[in-house]
Order: structure tokens, then sequence, then C-alpha cells
């Protein structure tokens, strides 16, 4: 029979779990002052050591607010390449170099660019920015093949329109953009978006 401690430490790591799968660091500040308040943190200790192989036993309230959260976004998120290789996978493509085929056939490629971004904007809704990626955001160049053939072409760039401070990106591609909005969580995470909205385009009819 499982335990009641058992139970609970569970219960602590599927939050925790669920957060860290989202990118919401905020949130998980949130959860720590709660099971602090609650009296529960002995629990969260138990989560970190056996689920994360974390001690945290000697360590002040602020270590932990600062360090502790990325180390679990390390053991909890999978690779950026493994999630774009299930976008992938899920839409019966592959890639080689920069191509993109299905079924055989070549649909386009797609190019990675790094744009810098209006930073006081994106620092709002992504204080992760900075810490992963630095300065820099990567946006895609996709060039779609019309009916598979590679002389005719339309180029479009995949990204936040409104976060782009890169003026010569806007001027030349702005009637070309696929508007891709940022979500609150980490830039991996919008890279990953930003994969999934260049597939969807390139399997268009």
């Amino acid at each position: 029979m499982i335990s009641q401690e058992s139970r609970k430490i569970e219960k602590i790591y599927k939050k925790i779990n669920k957060l860290a799968n989202s990118g919401y660091k905020e949130s998980f500040y949130d959860l720590l002052d709660d099971l602090i308040n609650k009296g529960d943190y002995f629990y969260f200790e138990n989560v970190m050591e056996i689920k994360y192989n974390i001690k945290i036993k000697n360590k002040t309230i602020n270590d932990i607010r600062e360090n502790i959260w990325l180390e679990i976004l390390k053991q909890t998120n999978p690779s950026v390449s493994e999630k774009i290789k299930k976008i992938y996978d899920n839409n019966n493509v592959y890639q080689i170099g920069y191509d993109i085929y299905g079924q055989n056939d070549i649909l386009g490629k797609i190019e990675e660019i790094s744009i810098n971004p209006n930073l006081s904007m994106y620092y709002y809704v992504n204080k992760e920015l900075e810490k992963q990626r630095g300065t820099f955001v990567t946006y895609l160049k996709v060039t779609k093949y019309k009916y598979n053939n590679i002389n005719e072409s339309v180029i479009k760039i995949v990204g936040d329109v409104n976060y782009c401070m890169d003026v010569e990106l806007l001027y030349n591609w702005i009637d070309n953009w696929i508007d891709c909005p940022i979500i609150n969580t980490s830039e991996d995470n919008n890279l990953v978006k930003r994969y999934e909205s260049a597939i969807q385009y390139l399997l268009l009819a």
C-alpha cells in the first residue's frame, strides 16, 4: 500500500513537472511559497532529492529560487532537437540539410536566422530569455517550393513581428511574414512553436 507521504511527494512532483514542461517559472515560485506556508516544505525537499537528485537541505530559500528552477528544467524538458523531430515525425516529413521532404517529394527548406528582439518588450513576457539565449532570438526563413519545383518558390519569415528589431528583415519581408506570437515560456519552446508553424505552412496545398 502506498503511504500518505509517498502520495504527497508524487502529487507535488506532478505539479512541478507540469510547470517545468510549460516553463512557468513564476508559478513554480508560487507553488514553493504555498508549500512553505502550508508546512509542506519537507515534502518539497524529498521531491527534489528523490525525483531530481538535488539536495537542498542546507540551502536557503533565496538559493533555491535563484538556482533550482533551471536545474529542474534541464532534467524535465527534452532537447529542442527532440521536440522538433517529434513535429517532423507527427507530420511524416524529414529533413536533409536545409531541405524538407514529405512522401519523397521535396517541400522546401527551413533556415534559422538570429534576430535582435525588442528587449524591453521581450523580457516583459519572457524573463528566461537572457539566461538561455543571450540577446538573440531564432526566427525561421522558410522557402516553399510550388508544386515541388525548386525553381518556383515563396519565402516566408516565421516569428513574432511585434518583437523584431531587425529593420532590414522587416523591410524586406514584412509582406511575407508568418506571425508566430511568443508564448510566456522559455525561448526554446518558442522556437519549437515556430518550427511547428513552418511545417504546417510547407504542408499546405
